[in-house]
């Protein structure tokens, strides 16, 4: 997990530098690609904090917080998007500010969740799994069906999210 706390305008300098030689600016699509170092787990591209025992920081984070000057908070509450969808890309027209809700549905609109097992409902999902479970089919069945979790499918049933549908 990345820790991301900018401290002082002197670093966030000598970040900006370390940043800059490390992007791409030529690719396609408009995109800015970041050529450093990228974490494993998720191909986000990262820089070492500035600082011993600083950690990381996410390069488009750091390139939001350099062109717009507003620190994303830290954490998974606010995220940073992409909405080219490339995880490398650190060009500030195609970053933007969300929730980690927001960031989900963008992805599951974009078809990137279709086999995902813990998919948010969409409306139209929604009225079909209500439907099917006043047929009498079972949570499990419905989960195995649709590829969404049990646990989503039984707080349709309940009644506590999507009760606007």
């Amino acid at each position: 997990m990345a820790s991301y706390f900018i401290m002082t305008k002197h670093i966030l300098t000598l970040l900006a530098d370390r940043f800059w030689s490390k992007v791409d600016i030529n690719a396609p699509n408009g995109c800015w690609n970041w050529t450093g170092a990228r974490n494993n787990a998720n191909g986000y591209g990262v820089l070492g904090g500035g600082r011993r025992r600083a950690g990381i920081v996410y390069a488009h984070r750091l390139s939001y917080e350099l062109h717009f000057g507003i620190k994303p908070p830290p954490g998974r509450k606010i995220v940073v998007m992409h909405t080219c969808d490339n995880p490398i890309c650190v060009n500030p027209d195609h970053l933007r500010l969300g929730s980690a809700r927001d960031n989900t549905t963008d992805s599951w609109l974009k078809g990137r969740l279709q086999n995902y097992p813990r998919i948010i409902a969409s409306p139209d999902m929604v009225k079909m799994i209500r439907r099917r479970l006043a047929e009498g089919m079972t949570i499990r069945g419905l989960a195995r069906e649709t590829g969404i979790s049990r646990n989503v499918i039984g707080d349709i049933k309940r009644g506590w999210t999507w009760r606007h549908i």
